[in-house]
This record gives structure tokens, C-alpha cells and sequence, in this order.
């Protein structure tokens, strides 16, 4: 890529260095000279004339130069820097070997082609990559007013040509020197120009790299940047290996190689991406086709454009590909009846919630890719023979046919026209050999599948899922290549097909909410089937014996099939099982590599009735009545059969006091327990021995007393007891937390009202935090990472409460901030305590700093304080589905908390560590905002700040020692912390070695060593 500064660079390189060598050269634009007639021979006598002197003239050929260099340099220590260099002839000819150079040289070469490097045998090589958002303030500053920083006044316009910048110098130096001692209305008028109008220094060294492409190579490059740019590698390489019949991964890769392309992990793993200004310059080599008429250019992607060619119907012979893509559905008022009759080069068309009311009679033959959802006619053109099609997809489409005839395609690999909602029937796929996907999702009025697909021997994804009117299929599917079928709403559909003998591809069968009765025996002919979902199938009866046979099904969905009361035998190599909602009467037989098992049941049924889902809960797992008591007992051993369970759900399924087995510990790797909403009032003591275990969940328990002692794991992460009304006990804090994850954990108990009622509890749940915050240490491998907590003597009648250590937070540009920690509580109230010296009205607070902070000092941290109001105060309160968000703002980063329904006032308290504050500013301001969500979704629905007070106060380490003192409990491990190395033990815990570790990892050193001959830029 041009612009980065590869040249600047090797300059001051050859600068700082060149007088270390008996002889130094650089030559400059080796692109440029050796492109000229006898251009690298002038390199080569430019090279060897400090030794030949008057002799160079022998030098008349590549050859003579070569050998000259050889023979006269190889005893010689010299610096040579090739710059720009765009072919191997040209380092094979100035640098051929190591050897052609005396021990100790230097060769720096610099191109924007890395293949050229890999190529020629050079391993060591440096990519310059863009500049950071500060270093490229600083360049465009020095550019626009000769100094590091911008002016104030023009601080924002300065942030916003450097974010057009986007780090390149090219350009940032270009746009500063241009902008150098102009007022402010032609910085706005020049801001308001960029993209439009090109800047040709830049335009020109960009273009450079595109000018150096292969003929093919720049039609791919041209279509990613005005097509394809953000989207997946894979989806890429498909697209144009469709538009191009040809294998283009490798085309990619050169232009990976030549920094015209990049391959990042961002939203879409592996998206192909390119520099915003090399696609500006893309973009501006395709409107100088014809800057007058898009209907001359080759590519057509904006809006206005389009509208142009469709509205006149003029020459369109040179355009290959039209993409528009719409944020949302739109109506356009564009006459495209004729307009495609002229575009004989279209290869892809792609109209994305583009609705155009106007039919199209003609479509090109030359099209490999339609992409025409909501397609406006009843069927595709009469005279459209598509030979090369490879992809058609038209969603939500108002065909009623796809065509009239036969028609052939011999290319077309995929045909989505799914949701086409007058869709009635679909042709004869004998014509369509090569079809290997085809989605025919809610075509709501399709009656009937052609038979031809029931034995297409390429087809490998067959969706059909919400097609309702769909009665009958063939009778047998013969699909050898099939790996995909879903028949999911095909609510009409009472039988299905026999599956062939050949059907050893099909993985994954969905059935969900057909009408079927049973599953033919022949499933035993589907030796790949991996996954089988028959969820809400209310008059299937059962499975078939031969499921049994299938060693190769890992996963059984069986919800809501309320007929099925078993299993048919041994499904030993089952690993994920769903129950919920079936007629289960019979105990599971061994399945030992079953790790997910979920039985979630209806709270609305009673567990005393034998109809009710808690008995089928009961009798599943070997659940017996016991003649002495109304409480079913369990048969011990039903539980050993599963011992390689790593979750287990049995939320809402009206279990009672003694159903959850005595010996549920056994399941040594079970890792989720899921059991809310149920009537138990206690849980076995065994459960501490599930050592493996990270989510315990027991939400609703309404009848739930005490929780027992949990695992003494380094695994827990999260204890959830919300809405736990009855719960008077909490476990023994000193056991809580034995061992567990502090840096992650978080234990949550909101709404349990009769916690206030055990005289102490408060104590003992500030034991808990004190457990989980203050007397941890750094991690080893973070000494950053311990935190301390701050308390007041709060009282209160009634509670909701929430404790928690959390780790994963970020601070943007810190990577040391990765695994931000911090502890906080939560319950009822309305006023800060007085504890709080420092308080405000309202969502916002302002802490002033001790100033200079001193290293080693006994300020350890922040306590913040926060009271909001309840969900009553909101402007649609009935539109709270039990959670608020609030966001805590301090300095430059954020964090966002998930708090509850709650019914109260509460109080927040909130600990930020002073390794949290890593500016040297004097005062920070900390601000609070509330967010909720309809229904559970992820999308806000509104923000309405409730936050009415707020309280801060410095901690120092005497407030440890009161709230150690209060509390009777041991005196917390403190960490001292130095601004310069970190938090330091203030006690003799820690061993030499330990402090020495705790040291080292704050330390990095880094070394750059030159020991071979060539070091390459690019």
C-alpha cells in the first residue's frame, strides 16, 4: 500500500546508519527507473561505480552488471537500500544472493508486494502499518500548524480529517500542509468536500498498486471494493468464483500481497477489508470510466446512479454489476421493463429491499448471481436462458411459478426463493444437475414438492421449513449427497418419507411440528445423522427400535411430545438430550457420554398430580413414592448411570422436598444445575462435591430454606437465589468462596426477604464480600488485579441483594485493563449513608483527587454510592421485564451492570480500585444512566435516567481496618500500590520468589536484533 511512509522510513534509516559501511547507496524509485529503457542497467552502474569508477562502462548489460557486483562488492561491508521494488527480476538483478556482499552488510528493500519477498528467500520482514489516532493528530498538527498538537479552535475539524486519514501519512500530510494557515470556513468547506472531490497526490501513490495489477486481478480488486468489502473471505471467494469460473482464492491472495486487501477478525471472523482511502480510489477509477454517464461505467453501487440508468434507458453495454442495498424495505417508482435489454455484460445484480413496482420482460443471459428480494413479477422472463447462472436468490418474492416451460440450468448451484408468499408449485430440478441448495422456507401456499428432488443426486441443503400447505412428500428419499433437512412447521405433513439406502451424508433432521405419528425404520439408513429434532410433534407415539442403531446421533430434541412416555433402548452415544413436555414414565438407561439433559416443565401444573410434569420428572430418573411420606423418593442409583453430565435442567418441573437425589454429587463433571422454580426446601448436602460446577441456578424457589455448603471449586462463577421468598440461610461464607473463582464470581439474592429476619445477617454477608474482594491477592500473572471493598453500618428492614466480583471489563488503549475486577452490593433504601462524605443530586459526581499521588500512600481506592428509584417511576413501567441497566462512566471506558426487577428504592455501592484511575488528572466524573428491555431482547427500548442521589468517598486502609473490626472477622491482606510498580504486599505473605514473579510481569523488554542481511519494508 502506498502512503505509509515505507520510503520516509528507509531514508532515516540509511540516514542514522550508512556511516557504519566502507559504501552506502540508495536507490530510489527502482519501479520507476528500471521501467525506462536500459533503467536497470543505470542501477547497476550507479551500484558499482565507487569501485569501477572510469570502468563502469563495461557495465553494458544485466549480465556484465551481475558479475561486476559479484566480484567487486563480495569482500565489501556496504549498505544498500532498494526502494520501491515491484518485480523479482529487479532484486534478482541488484541483490541476487547474500553472498554478493561482504560479512556485515545491510540490504533494506521496500515494496508494496510482499510476494516479491517471500520469493526471493527473505525472511526477515517488517509490515509498516497505519498510524495510531495520536501519532496521526501529532503528523497532521506538524502539517496544519507546524506544531505537535492542533489549535483549540480547530480540535474537532483536525479529528475529523484525521479520522478521514485513517492513519495513512500520505494523507495526513497532504491534508495538513493543504490546510496550513486557512481559516475555519475552508477547513468546514474542505471537510465537506473529502470523498467527493480527490486529492490527486494521494489518488496517484495509491493508484500505483492497482496500475501494477494483472487484468483479472483489478476486476477483482474493483468488485471487492465496490461490492464486497466487510464481507466473510469464504462468501467472497464463492461470489467471484461464480461471476468469474474461475478458482479465485489465489487471486485474493495477491492481493493480500500487495496491501490492497486485509483479512480481519472483526464482527464477521475473516472479513475481507481494505483501507478507506484505497477504496475512495476505487471507487474514483471507476467513475473516470465515464465521470458524465453512469450508464458507461462498469459498476454501479450508489443509489443515485442506479436511478439514473433505469429512469433513462440509454447505452448500458459496459456495465458488469449493480448492487444496491437498502437499511430498510423502500418502494422506488423505476421503469425497469426494458431496462436490462442492453446490459449484455451484467454478470451480477443484486437489489436488496429495493421494491420496484415495474416487471422486468427481459433479464441478460449473462448473468452468474441475482439477488432480487421482494422481485415483482409472477415469473422469470420468457426469453431468460440462464446458462451461466450460478446463484438465484429472491426472497419474499411475488412469483407464482418460477418459470413456464423447461428451462436449463446447468450452472445454478443454489435457489433461495423462500417466503414468496404466492408461490403454488415448483418445476421439474432435472434440468438443474448441479442444485446443491435449495430454500423454500415459507412459501405458505406450496402444495406439493416436484418428485424430481426426491432423488437429486447433488442436492445438499433442502429447507422447507413453514411450508404449510405442504400434504404429502415422495415416498422415498434417494438423495445421496443430502446433508440438511428441515421440515420444521410443515404442520399438514403426517408421514414422511423412507430414507434410501444411500443417505449416509444426512447430519441434521428437523420435524419439528409435523403431524407425523412415527419415524420410518429405514432412519436406520442415516449412519451420519447427527442431530434429530421432532420438538413439538404431538401426535408422534414414539421412536422406531432402529434409532438404536445410529452410533453416529449426538443429539435428540423432543419437546413437547406429550405421546412419547420412552425411549426405545440404548442411545449410548447420545450427548445432548431434550425432554421437556414429554409423557416420560419410564428411568433413562445408561447413556454414559450424555452431557446436556433438559427437562424444563410447566409451572402452572401441580407436582401432586400424576399427570403433571413433576411425576414424569419423578419417574425419569427412577423417582419412586415413598408408602411412608407425600414426598417421592429417589432410586440412588439413577444418577450414576449419567456420569458425564455437564448441564442438567430440571428449571419449573415442580419438584419437591426430597426429589433431587442424595447422591447428585456424583456427577463429578457436571459443570450447569439449573433448578428454579421448583418446591424443594433444602438441596442434599452432596452437592459440594460437584467439583466441576460453574452455574448454580435456583431462581423461584419459593419454598427454598437454607442453601447447603457449595463446592469448594475454583470453577463457580455464579449462585443465582433471586426471588428465593422463604430462604432464612445463606452457606457458611468462610466457605463460600474456599477456592472459587473471586476474580469472576458473582452471587445474587434479590428479593429474599426473609434473609433480615436471622439476627447477623448483615454481618454475614459483608464476610462474604470481605471472602470475595479484599483479602485476595494479584493475580500472579496481573499484579493489577486486586481489590479492596468499602462498607458503612447501613440498616434496613427488608432486602434485595446482590453481591459480585467481576472480572472482563476493558479500558479503551489499555490492554492491561483487560480483566477488569471490581465488587459491589445492592439493597433497599433512600438516603446516602453519612459515611459518604462527598454526595450530589442527580446521575452524576464529581471526586477530587489527592494531589501529587504519592507512591506507597494509604489511598487505596473509590466507594461510590447510588440511590435510584423503582420501576414505577419509568414512563412505561409495565414495559420492565425485570431488569435495569446502568452504566458507571469514569475517564475514558465504561461498564454496564445487570441489576433486577426492583419494587424499592435501593442503594448501590460500587468499589473502584486506584489502579482504575490511571491519568494524572485532579478531580474524575463518574455518571449513572438506567436502561430496560421488552420481553428479554437485547435492543433498548428506552433510557430514562432514575437516578436521584449519588455519594463518594476515598478509601484509605484504615477504612479496611474499621470495617475488619466491625465485623470481627481476620484483618484483610492489603496491598500497598506505587504508581510506578504496582500494588505492593503490606504484609509478609508473600514469598521473595512471589514478589520477584510480581515484579516481573510488570516489566517488558524488548529487543531488536539485526542478525541477517536483508530486513524488507512493505
Amino acid at each position: 500500500m502506498g502512503g505509509l511512509g515505507k520510503t520516509t522510513l528507509a531514508k532515516l534509516v540509511f540516514e542514522r546508519i550508512s556511516h557504519h559501511f566502507e559504501l552506502s547507496w540508495f536507490l530510489s524509485n527502482v519501479r520507476e527507473v528500471s521501467g525506462k529503457h536500459g533503467g536497470l542497467v543505470a542501477l547497476q552502474r550507479r551500484l558499482l561505480s565507487p569501485v569501477l569508477k572510469e570502468n563502469v562502462a563495461h557495465v553494458w548489460d544485466e549480465g556484465a552488471g551481475t558479475f561486476f557486483t559479484q566480484k567487486r562488492l563480495c569482500n565489501k561491508k556496504v549498505l544498500l537500500i532498494l526502494d520501491d521494488v515491484h518485480q523479482l527480476n529487479q532484486l534478482k538483478t541488484l541483490a541476487g544472493k547474500k553472498d554478493w556482499f561482504g560479512v556485515g552488510s545491510r540490504i533494506i528493500i521496500t515494496t508494496r508486494d510482499e510476494r516479491l519477498l517471500v520469493e526471493h528467500g527473505i525472511t526477515r520482514r517488517y509490515k509498516v502499518e497505519v498510524l495510531k489516532d495520536d501519532e496521526a493528530l501529532e503528523l497532521f498538527s506538524r502539517n496544519a500548524f507546524k506544531k505537535n498538537q492542533p489549535e483549540e479552535a480547530f480540535l474537532e475539524l483536525s479529528k475529523c480529517f484525521v479520522h478521514y486519514a485513517k492513519g495513512l501519512p500520505l494523507a495526513l500530510t497532504t491534508l495538513g500542509s493543504f490546510l496550513y494557515a486557512r481559516g475555519q470556513d475552508t477547513w468546514k468547506s474542505a471537510l465537506d468536500n473529502l470523498g467527493k472531490i480527490h486529492n490527486p497526490t494521494i489518488f496517484h501513490s495509491l493508484k500505483v498498486s492497482y496500475d501494477g495489477l494483472e487484468e483479472i486481478d483489478k476486476k477483482f480488486f474493483l468488485d471487492v471494493a465496490c461490492f464486497h468489502k466487510g464481507k466473510g473471505e469464504e462468501q467472497v471467494i464463492e461470489i467471484l468464483d461464480s461471476i468469474y469460473n474461475i478458482s479465485s482464492r489465489i487471486r485474493i491472495d495477491i492481493l493480500i500481497e500487495k496491501s490492497l486487501l486485509t483479512i480481519e477478525k472483526s464482527n464477521i471472523p475473516n472479513s475481507v477489508q481494505m483501507h478507506d482511502l484505497i477504496q475512495e480510489m476505487a471507487w474514483e477509477i471507476v467513475h473516470l470510466e465515464s465521470p458524465g454517464d453512469p450508464c458507461q461505467r462498469s459498476r454501479l453501487w450508489l443509489r443515485n446512479d442506479i436511478s439514473h440508468v433505469f429512469m433513462h434507458n440509454s447505452e448500458t453495454a459496459a456495465i458488469e454489476g449493480i448492487v444496491l442495498r437498502l437499511a430498510e424495505s423502500e418502494l422506488v417508482d423505476w421503469n425497469c421493463t426494458e431496462a436490462f435489454s442492453k446490459m449484455h455484460q451484467l454478470r451480477l445484480l443484486e437489489f436488496d429491499n429495493v421494491i420496484i413496482s415495474s416487471c422486468p420482460k427481459v433479464l441478460p443471459n449473462s448473468l452468474r448471481i441475482i439477488h432480487w428480494n421482494w422481485y415483482p413479477s409472477k415469473s422469470l422472463p420468457q426469453g431468460f436462458q440462464p446458462c451461466f447462472l450460478a446463484k438465484l436468490e429472491m426472497r419474499y418474492s411475488k412469483l407464482f411459478r418460477l418459470w413456464d416451460g423447461e428451462k436449463n440450468f446447468p450452472k445454478l448451484k443454489s435457489m433461495d426463493i423462500s417466503y414468496s408468499d404466492n408461490l403454488t408449485n415448483i418445476p421439474n430440478f432435472t434440468r438443474i444437475p448441479n442444485l446443491e441448495e435449495l430454500n423454500l422456507e415459507g412459501c405458505k401456499k406450496l402444495g406439493k414438492v416436484h418428485p424430481s428432488i426426491a432423488v437429486h443426486k447433488k442436492l445438499k441443503v433442502l429447507r422447507l421449513r413453514e411450508c404449510k400447505s405442504i400434504k404429502s412428500l415422495p415416498s422415498e428419499l434417494q438423495m445421496d449427497s443430502l446433508e440438511f433437512l428441515n421440515l420444521s412447521g410443515c404442520s399438514k405433513v403426517k408421514k414422511i418419507p423412507e430414507f434410501g439406502e444411500y443417505m449416509k451424508k444426512l447430519s441434521k433432521l428437523f420435524l419439528d411440528g409435523t403431524a407425523i405419528e412415527q419415524i420410518p425404520s429405514s432412519i436406520d439408513r442415516l449412519v451420519g445423522l447427527v442431530y434429530l429434532s421432532i420438538d413439538y410433534c404431538k401426535s408422534i407415539l414414539g421412536l422406531p427400535s432402529a434409532i438404536c442403531k445410529l452410533k453416529s446421533l449426538e443429539e435428540l430434541s423432543m419437546l413437547g411430545c406429550s405421546k412419547v412416555d420412552k425411549l426405545p433402548g440404548e442411545m449410548e452415544c447420545l450427548k445432548l438430550l431434550s425432554l421437556s413436555g414429554t409423557g416420560m414414565r419410564e428411568p433413562l438407561v445408561a447413556m454414559k457420554k450424555l452431557k446436556h439433559l433438559t427437562f424444563v416443565g410447566s409451572v402452572a401444573k401441580s407436582s401432586t398430580s400424576r399427570d403433571g410434569i413433576g411425576w414424569g420428572v419423578d419417574r425419569i430418573f427412577g423417582i419412586r413414592k415413598n408408602p411412608d411420606s407425600e414426598p417421592w423418593g429417589l432410586v440412588l442409583s439413577s444418577l450414576n448411570r449419567l456420569g458425564s453430565l455437564t448441564k442438567l435442567d430440571l428449571s419449573d418441573c415442580n419438584i419437591g422436598e426430597g426429589a433431587i437425589p442424595d447422591d447428585i454429587g456424583c456427577l463429578s463433571s457436571l459443570e450447569v444445575l439449573y433448578l428454579s422454580g421448583n418446591n424443594f426446601v433444602s438441596l442434599p448436602s452432596s452437592i459440594r462435591f460437584l467439583s466441576e460446577l460453574q452455574y448454580l441456578q435456583l431462581e423461584r424457589c419459593k419454598r427454598l430454606e437454607q442453601l447447603p455448603d457449595l463446592p469448594s471449586s475454583e470453577y463457580l462463577l455464579l449462585v443465582d437465589v433471586d426471588d428465593c421468598t422463604s430462604l432464612k440461610r445463606l452457606s457458611d461464607p468462610s466457605k463460600l468462596s474456599e477456592g472459587a473463582n473471586v476474580y469472576d464470581f458473582m452471587f445474587t439474592c434479590l428479593n429474599c426477604f426473609r434473609l433480615v429476619e436471622e439476627e447477623g445477617w448483615i454481618n454475614r454477608i459483608f464476610a462474604m464480600i470481605m471472602r470475595l474482594a479484599p483479602e485476595v491477592r494479584p493475580l500472579p500473572l496481573c499484579p493489577f488485579s486486586q481489590r479492596y471493598v468499602s462498607w458503612s453500618d447501613f440498616t434496613t428492614t427488608n432486602t434485595s441483594l446482590i453481591i459480585g466480583v467481576h472480572g472482563s471489563g476493558t479500558m479503551k488503549g489499555m490492554d492491561i485493563m483487560k480483566n477488569v475486577h471490581y465488587t459491589f452490593i445492592l439493597w433497599p433504601g433512600s438516603e446516602i449513608p453519612e459515611w459518604f462524605n462527598n454526595r450530589s443530586a442527580g446521575d452524576s459526581i464529581t471526586v477530587e483527587l489527592p494531589l501529587p499521588p504519592q507512591p506507597c500512600s494509604d489511598w487505596i481506592g473509590i466507594a461510590l454510592c447510588v440511590v435510584f428509584e423503582d420501576s414505577k417511576y419509568l414512563e412505561n413501567p409495565a414495559a420492565l421485564v425485570g431488569y435495569d441497566f446502568f452504566k458507571i462512566e469514569f475517564g475514558f471506558t465504561h461498564d454496564t451492570f445487570k441489576v433486577g426487577h426492583l419494587v424499592s428504592q435501593h442503594l448501590w455501592v460500587f468499589y473502584l480500585p486506584r489502579y482504575h484511575i490511571w491519568d494524572a488528572s485532579s478531580s474524575h466524573q463518574f455518571s449513572f444512566e438506567t436502561h430496560y428491555f421488552l420481553n428479554g431482547s437485547d435492543k433498548e427500548l428506552k433510557t430514562s435516567s432514575i437516578i436521584k442521589k449519588c455519594g463518594a468517598r476515598l478509601v484509605y486502609k484504615r477504612d479496611l481496618e474499621e470495617f475488619s473490626r466491625i465485623l470481627k472477622i481476620p484483618k484483610p491482606a492489603v496491598y500497598e500500590y506505587d504508581d510506578e510498580a504496582g500494588p505492593i504486599d503490606s504484609g509478609s505473605g508473600s514469598s521473595d520468589e512471589e514478589k520477584q514473579a510480581m515484579h516481573w510481569c510488570c516489566t517488558k523488554t524488548f529487543t531488536l536484533s539485526a542478525s541477517h542481511h536483508n530486513i524488507s519494508f512493505f
